[in-house]
């Protein structure tokens, strides 16, 4: 994940126009700033959890799927006893953020904040997500490698609500809705996504969002939004051959449509 910096004024400039209650009103996808209190922090738990996570990484960055795979049954042990889902929690510190999503923590930091009475402690301290979030990715990862894709789509429920703003996470959670035949429901959730500004997409980010919807929508003989969507995503990730073959795939059926 690229950290993209954000000024803290701008964050707080949104909040006070009304960003937070228009996206309050609007977004089903992600919980507004759902603080939780300060965690008791197994520190030997999550000790053991960010060496299996960054195990996890490294194998991942390295293209290992043998690795990732014999990994999994570490990894559901792990998740097992995992504490509740949380990413924002208030302590006698301030408020500390774990996300990967630097540009979003620091919105949902301010708007946190902006919450609170002037007396609290509203340091923000930003980290990145926890080993549990990450190990869930690893989880959908491996789940949607094996083709178990109702498996996939619960463990990255889960991991979504340790980190909302994650790319990977997000990407990797439509294609297993997709790959579910989940294709109506896969194209509401990428358009809330990207319709949602708290996540703090990169281009890259809503590219692959982009390229989700465009397969759903292929499958439902959505042709013109199909190719629209692959089309918007070519505009942002311009690389991209999946989507450069999918239009190609659109193309070939429109003109034999055409031709019927």
């Amino acid at each position: 994940m690229i950290f993209r910096p954000i000024l803290v004024a701008a964050c707080v400039a949104m909040t006070a126009t009304g960003a937070y209650a228009e996206a309050d009103k609007k977004d089903d996808i992600l919980p507004l700033v759902p603080v939780s209190p300060c965690q008791t922090h197994d520190k030997d738990a999550e000790a053991k959890a960010q060496g299996l996570a960054d195990k996890f990484r490294t194998a991942l960055r390295s293209g290992d799927r043998a690795a990732i795979l014999g990994m999994v049954t570490e990894m559901e042990a792990v998740m097992a006893a995992a504490p509740a889902p949380y990413y924002i929690e208030r302590c006698e510190n301030g408020i500390n953020i774990y996300t990967s999503n630097m540009t979003a923590a620091i919105l949902v930091g301010a708007m946190a904040a902006g919450d609170k009475d002037s007396k609290a402690n509203n340091n923000l301290n930003l980290h990145g997500q926890t080993a549990y979030a990450t190990l869930a990715f690893g989880l959908g990862w491996a789940y949607a490698d094996r083709r178990d894709y109702d498996r996939c789509i619960t463990v990255l429920e889960d991991g979504l609500k340790r980190d909302p703003f994650d790319e990977l996470m997000i990407a990797e959670e439509l294609y297993c809705m997709g790959q579910d035949r989940r294709n109506e429901e896969t194209v509401a959730k990428a358009d809330g996504y990207l319709n949602n500004f708290m996540l703090g997409l990169s281009d890259l980010g809503k590219a692959a969002i982009l390229r989700r919807k465009g397969y759903a929508l292929i499958e439902l003989a959505r042709w013109d939004e199909a190719e629209k969507a692959y089309k918007d995503s070519l505009k942002l990730d311009p690389k991209s051959q999946i989507a450069k073959s999918e239009l190609e795939v659109i193309k070939a059926q429109k003109k034999r449509l055409k031709a019927s």
